[in-house]
């Protein structure tokens, strides 16, 4: 699996899908239901999560091995002292694969170097919920924590 930040075109420029890399579009196409609910129907939606990714402090793409289609993506954003991940999903065909754990790790690999104390997201639905707890994320105590959306964090920092 290869793990690299993914090429983010300025939105300002996208006028039609052609105006934007496959590689980028592809991964559009994997976070805009983990975002949005629905399939990426719209050039003007894409332009939108285009802006939402390049205001970010950096977006991941997984792919299965070199010069193949993202088989994930995570967008990242920074804090003062932590990375929040803003979103991160998976490409239905490779759930279960180690996709969204070699995502995770990166992500927190990135983190370590960069001295941030913790890594923060918000989760939605019982099996994201025990996705992370997998990986030692658990309920933060300043956040949300109700049936429908948890907020968890994991220290890199003891």
């Amino acid at each position: 699996m290869v793990i690299s930040e993914l090429s983010i075109p300025d939105p300002r420029f996208v006028a039609q899908f052609d105006d934007i890399p496959p590689d980028t579009l592809h991964a559009l196409r994997i976070i805009e239901p983990a975002i949005y609910g629905g399939p990426l129907k719209t050039v003007g939606r894409a332009a939108h999560l285009l802006q939402n990714m390049d205001e970010a402090r950096f977006n991941l793409s997984a792919k299965p091995a070199v010069g193949a289609m993202p088989s994930g993506v995570a967008v990242v954003h920074e804090g003062v002292q932590d990375f929040w991940v803003q979103s991160i999903a998976v490409d239905p065909r490779y759930r279960g694969s180690g996709v969204g754990s070699a995502l995770m790790q990166t992500i927190e690999r990135i983190g370590k170097i960069q001295n941030m104390r913790s890594i923060r997201l918000r989760v939605i639905g019982e099996s994201a919920l025990e996705f992370y707890e997998r990986l030692g994320y658990y309920p933060d105590r300043n956040g949300s924590e109700n049936s429908v959306v948890i907020d968890l964090h994991k220290p890199l920092v003891p």
